[in-house]
């Protein structure tokens, strides 16, 4: 079992496997599974979910032969008809299981086992390698910079817009802006495009 930066070391040629991709007691998978959003709390990532996709390909790259299992926890995730990432993953050949209820991992002589489950359907699987998706949270820099600041934070910590209906960079606090993972979980292109918001905030003399 590895959190997704963790794996992100093992495909790495000076990782510590050296770019094969291996279980903790380093031999080579036979089945794997991907938590997209582990861990019951903390808010919906999209970074989790560009990591699955990622981790997919590593997976299809290296074992070929493995038909890995997402398994993805619908109190996280947006509907898959309005998320087109559900639909790549289901086009790599990867199954999609969908569940509500807590999600149970137990080690057996190496094996990890799963069960989780969605109303009264129940789900069991048994996988040799399991990739975790864990929430992110604001790194202690940030919460004293948003004290030190008189920035609002929101619910998760992180720092809250103080109206997002106009804009999701402006904070309460005039000339302040806030962009990127320190306004929460972002992916690369959405932390560019805030970015770029509170920039042209700033070039206008702008504070709202």
């Amino acid at each position: 079992m590895f959190t997704a930066t963790e794996f992100e070391r093992c495909y790495a040629s000076n990782g510590p496997t050296e770019g094969e991709l291996k279980d903790r007691d380093g031999a080579v998978p036979s089945s794997a599974g991907i938590v997209v959003h582990a861990l019951e709390h903390g808010p919906w990532s999209p970074v989790n979910t560009m990591y699955a996709m990622k981790f997919l390909h590593y997976l299809k790259e290296k074992l070929p032969r493995i038909d890995p299992v997402i398994l993805l926890n619908d109190s996280y995730s947006p509907d898959p008809l309005q998320d087109g990432y559900h639909h790549r993953w289901d086009s790599l050949g990867c199954r999609i299981v969908r569940y509500k209820e807590d999600l149970s991992v137990k080690n057996r002589d190496g094996t990890l086992e799963i069960s989780c489950s969605k109303g009264s359907d129940e789900n069991r699987f048994s996988f040799d390698l399991l990739l975790l998706g864990t929430p992110m949270a604001p790194s202690p820099g940030t919460l004293k910079m948003m004290e030190t600041l008189g920035i609002d934070g929101d619910d998760e910590g992180f720092a809250a817009p103080s109206n997002p209906l106009l804009s999701a960079v402006v904070t309460k606090v005039p000339g302040v802006f806030s962009a990127g993972c320190a306004a929460g979980p972002a992916a690369i292109a959405d932390a560019v495009i805030q970015a770029a918001a509170a920039a042209g905030r700033v070039l206008s003399g702008g504070e709202s």
